[in-house]
């Protein structure tokens, strides 16, 4: 039997997230890949993914490549679940302040407002550069 907080089922912690987290989230998402052009076959990594709405969109309506990571275990097999009809995207329990991946593996890191979890927004953009080639800061 799921816990509340595991359930997909109406009325749940992770169903109200999917249901009310990417309701706010998801239009900035949006915005920005249609901004970013075509990433069909990009390697893309969505960072504190929760249930997986940016990674869907992204591999669905824009044939990406996508590694999704979360720290919250309930919000990766979600993802997973969602992920599951495309082979070459993943979900996986990572913290986006200390992420295992090798430098320079991916074209584009995405997140929806996981940048207000970090304590220190240079740190952010640090960690961010190593993961992806070719890294442009605003300097902001």
């Amino acid at each position: 039997m799921s816990s509340p907080v595991t359930s997909t089922k109406p009325g749940s912690a992770l169903s109200l997230y999917e249901r009310m987290g990417e309701r706010t989230t998801q239009p900035f998402a949006l915005h920005v890949l249609d901004m970013l052009g075509p990433i069909k076959g990009s390697f893309v990594i969505a960072v504190a993914a929760g249930t997986g709405g940016l990674a869907v969109v992204a591999a669905t309506d824009r044939d990406a490549q996508v590694l999704a990571t979360d720290l919250n275990p309930a919000m990766i097999e979600r993802t997973q679940e969602r992920l599951r009809p495309f082979s070459l995207c993943q979900a996986e329990i990572m913290d986006f302040q200390s992420l295992t991946v090798a430098d320079a593996t991916a074209d584009i890191a995405m997140s929806s407002f996981s940048v207000l979890a970090y304590q220190h927004a240079a740190r952010g953009r640090e960690i961010s550069s190593h993961r992806i080639e070719g890294w442009a800061s605003s300097g902001a």
